[in-house]
């Protein structure tokens, strides 16, 4: 999710805490936290998926930067760090709790004691209509950019501004404000929650199913992609809950890798990615003697319009690498 919707998020945590300006500033701080990882963004290949999402934004790392936070601001402020430390933890943890919902690929909460990824995405994240052509530069300018274009459809965002916004207005209302915005996106939660539950019962479901999930398609909560895994295949639907129909499937038969996928997945670039995505999916072909295989998150197949979270590795005939480069958009 973008900066300002977590910052905001911080904000609303200090109001419920009634904190004053130095428990508001600690909850920020600990809500901005999390994404000092981004930072990691311009480091090439897959090193930035093995640390975002897998340091900070995990409850032993969480825990520590909130120590951390609030250390720094009782020495600074001259405050008891005991008061300060649940506000460090509270603002980490909204942070973390809304990257869970809007991440299709979901985070490693327990990492690094386990890489088992858990996301309950509600609002649509990487996405063709907000996403910046750009992406691929690693700018952090082009990705802050890109992640305002879409905080302007996100809900959260605008729940989040009214609380704080109430605040400024009224500030004997604040910790009123701050519980009736968390009501509300309680109930938000709960309405996507139910439209989830209607899109698994439209594709249906077989005994033999490994696990199934549905990711949201649009910015309605209308419309979700369901992926459900198997022994031998994986099967894709794009489903409208509202009028309660398929709008299309794809069923993606599971083969034995070539040589080409078998040597790449000794590649650090091929396990980091395969580790921090959910349903991880490989093509493969060859031109002119170059093998080619993307690796790509079945997740958002729900957009044919360009690859959105891609890993390309290319090799000549001689097991030597071409070409090893994620990117976010392609």
């Amino acid at each position: 999710m973008d900066p300002v919707t977590h910052a905001l998020a911080g904000v609303v945590v200090g109001q419920l805490f009634n904190a004053d300006g130095v428990g508001l500033a600690v909850a920020t701080a600990g809500a901005l936290a999390p994404d000092a990882e981004f930072l990691t963004r311009r480091i090439p290949r897959t090193a930035f998926l093995d640390y975002h999402h897998g340091l900070v934004h995990t409850l032993p790392g969480g825990l520590i930067a909130g120590v951390i936070i609030a250390a720094a601001a009782a020495i600074l402020a001259g405050r008891g760090f005991l008061s300060l430390l649940p506000i460090a933890w509270a603002g980490i943890g909204s942070h973390i709790a809304l990257d869970l919902l809007i991440h299709n690929n979901g985070i490693a909460l327990l990492a690094p004691f386990s890489r088992r990824r858990y996301s309950c995405p509600v609002v649509l994240g990487l996405n063709p209509i907000t996403a910046s052509p750009h992406c691929r530069e690693r700018r952090y300018g082009t990705c802050l950019l890109c992640q305002a274009n879409g905080m302007r459809f996100n809900p959260f965002f605008w729940v989040l501004l009214a609380a704080v916004a109430a605040r400024l207005a009224f500030p004997q209302g604040g910790r009123a404000a701050g519980w009736i915005a968390v009501a509300l996106l309680t109930g938000f939660i709960l309405f996507s929650n139910r439209r989830r539950i209607k899109a698994l019962a439209i594709s249906g479901e077989e005994e033999t199913v490994l696990r199934r999930k549905a990711f949201p398609a649009a910015f309605n909560l209308n419309r979700w992609l369901v992926l459900q895994e198997d022994h031998g295949r994986y099967h894709a639907a794009l489903v409208d809950v509202r009028p309660a129909r398929r709008i299309w499937e794809r069923t993606i038969v599971k083969r034995f890798p070539p040589p080409a996928v078998l040597a790449g997945e000794r590649l650090l670039s091929v396990r980091g990615f395969k580790n921090s995505v959910m349903f991880p999916h490989w093509r493969c072909r060859r031109v002119d003697g170059v093998d080619q295989v993307t690796w790509s998150d079945l997740s958002y197949l729900f957009s044919d319009a360009v690859e959105l979270y891609a890993l390309h590795v290319r090799m000549a005939g001689d097991g030597s690498i071409v070409q090893n480069e994620f990117n976010e958009r392609w």
